[in-house]
């Protein structure tokens, strides 16, 4: 991610949190992705619509949007064409959650995204990417 917040506990160590918003219309994935970026000290915000996903960035401004490609409503070309254009966001990280690595490539390619995660993801390769 490139804009974080440092969060200090008492005798813990200095470590690396932000506030990601992700977007599946399957909420089992979307729980389980939710749960694995809140055991690595992530603020999770979640949607299903892309109506939804713009909403609620604007509302919370997160660090990072992981956007599933096939999502509902309004297309997540559209959703991150509109990402890009809010100068609140437009820096801010974007993934996109895809079942194909080609889909995934291209779009990087197009510089619509930072990155892309496959589905199913692995909370190892989750970690890393975030």
């Amino acid at each position: 991610m490139r804009h974080t917040a440092r969060t200090f506990g008492p005798g813990s160590r200095p470590s690396l949190a932000g506030k990601i918003l992700v977007a599946d219309e399957d909420p089992d994935l979307a729980h389980e992705m939710e749960e694995a970026l809140r055991s690595q000290g992530h603020e999770v915000v979640t949607a299903r619509t892309g109506e939804e996903v713009l909403r609620l960035a604007r509302d919370h401004l997160p660090q990072l949007v992981i956007l599933d490609l096939a999502i509902p409503g309004l297309s997540a070309h559209e959703v991150c064409r509109r990402l890009r254009s809010d100068w609140r966001l437009a820096e801010h990280g974007l993934f996109i959650l895809t079942s194909e690595s080609l889909s995934g490539q291209k779009a990087i390619a197009l510089g619509a995204v930072d990155d892309f995660i496959l589905k199913p993801f692995h909370r190892r390769e989750l970690a890393a990417r975030v």
